[in-house]
């Protein structure tokens, strides 16, 4: 029995030696990294990690830091993404691919607050930069209202609707907002040449010209002082 009691104490005091040191897993007998508790070694085998969905993830209970799992299904929330997800002292974060790290996702929407986007182009000088040599339209836009609305502000203070540009069954319509007070303006070289008023009066700082279909000059309406003079070319 004594032999027995000194046996199991001899077992113990080896265990819990061991359990001070690095374990090494592989198949050639080498030593653990002397900065890794755990070391894993192979050729033809990987290390899995646990797998859950993303509500067995979410529901894990105060999970700590350094916590990581891989999250095989998905949902429409900001951290609904598959993929390997680790703990923080500020919560569950996805480990992104590099081509990922500028970018974000709200629900179904992705997002970046410092990219540019070039389409054709693979040096973007602007937000959205679009090159291209082609014959076709180089922005197309189907909708039973085409639009492109147009904001005017920053961030801090807010934006404005300025106007828009959309498509009809009549035709392209070009409008201000509701609230302008100059209505659409017409600019060349830097100066204001003409402005389309709200209530619908055209002014204009210069003549007008009138032109044949292959623009050639045929008459002119022009204002000479408190005069209006109206002829041919």
């Amino acid at each position: 029995m004594k032999k027995i009691c000194f046996l199991i104490a001899c077992v113990a005091c080896i265990i819990s030696t061991r359990a001070q040191e690095a374990v090494a897993i592989n198949t050639d007998g080498s030593n653990p990294h002397p900065s890794a508790l755990l070391d894993l070694k192979s050729t033809t085998k990987g290390l899995l990690i646990p797998r859950m969905t993303v509500n067995e993830r979410r529901a894990i209970a105060n999970p700590t830091y350094g916590l990581l799992v891989y999250q095989y299904t998905g949902d429409t929330q900001p951290d609904g993404d598959i993929g390997f997800y680790y703990r923080s002292a500020s919560g569950w974060h996805r480990v992104a691919p590099s081509d990922e790290s500028l970018w974000g996702r709200w629900g179904n929407d992705q997002y970046s607050l410092t990219a540019q986007v070039g389409i054709g182009i693979n040096n973007p000088g602007a937000p959205l930069h679009i090159q291209h040599n082609g014959s076709s339209a180089g922005i197309r836009i189907n909708s039973p209202f085409p639009s492109l609305y147009l904001y005017q502000g920053t961030e801090s203070a807010g934006f404005d609707l300025s106007g828009y540009i959309g498509g009809t069954y009549e035709g392209l319509r070009i409008a201000s907002a509701p609230l302008s007070t100059h209505g659409i303006q017409f600019s060349t070289g830097g100066f204001i040449r003409a402005r389309l008023e709200p209530a619908g009066n055209f002014l204009s700082g210069g003549e007008l010209h009138l032109t044949d279909y292959n623009f050639v000059g045929k008459g002119f309406v022009q204002l000479s002082g408190d005069n209006l003079r109206i002829g041919t070319i």
